[in-house]
């Protein structure tokens, strides 16, 4: 894919062979009207990652999803739907690894909110530029591998805490929570890592 280009799928996603997605290039995973499930496998992590992922998914009855089959790297964006003819569509990370460089953000100005399904997944965070972060829902696993300035919660309302019902790992980076608070419903006492002087 060519830097700033934009290549839109409104069926399923293989990649068996080398996919070469450069800055600023996006893959737009798009049903427009009727209850069509998309699902995303192969190579797409290392050299085969892809910069800007943005799933858009009206919602209708018997849920509209993309599911991912296989573990995903964005050394960009990822996005879950753009506008309200978009709200309520469904992600399902399908308990795989997501790494993200860039912004995260799930659609919740309306309802029904678009929902990224976390199933198990783990969600890293290993940008080096500032990310931010809008999801209504919650996570599983968040590991923090950031090496810019940090992750920042988003501030539009109440609902922009991060929630995460598995386990927090803080190798790299801040969280910056402003008005918002992270908030991990796991009891464990392992669930959160101690974290050092530059990730907390």
């Amino acid at each position: 894919l060519q830097s700033n280009s934009q290549l839109k799928l409104c069926g399923n996603f293989v990649n068996n062979g080398t996919l070469n997605a450069m800055s600023n290039s996006t893959l737009l995973m798009q049903s427009d009207a009727a209850l069509q499930h998309q699902s995303m496998s192969g190579g797409m992590t290392g050299p085969n990652k892809l910069w800007h992922l943005t799933a858009n998914k009206p919602s209708t009855a018997g849920g509209n999803k993309v599911l991912l089959l296989n573990d995903l790297e964005n050394a960009g964006n990822f996005t879950l739907g753009t506008a309200a003819a978009y709200q309520g569509g469904i992600f399902d990370a399908g308990g795989k690894y997501h790494k993200v460089a860039g912004h995260f953000n799930v659609y919740y100005a309306t309802i029904p909110n678009a929902i990224y399904t976390p199933a198990g997944n783990t969600l890293e965070f290993n940008g080096a530029a500032p990310q931010n972060y809008f999801n209504s829902g919650a996570l599983f696993n968040v590991v923090m591998n950031h090496s810019g300035t940090g992750v920042v919660l988003g501030n539009s309302g109440a609902t922009d805490y991060m929630s995460i019902a598995g386990t927090l790992n803080l190798n790299a980076g801040k969280i910056i929570t402003g008005a918002n608070r992270v908030h991990v419903t796991n009891a464990a006492a392992a669930s959160v890592t101690a974290g050092n002087s530059s990730s907390y």
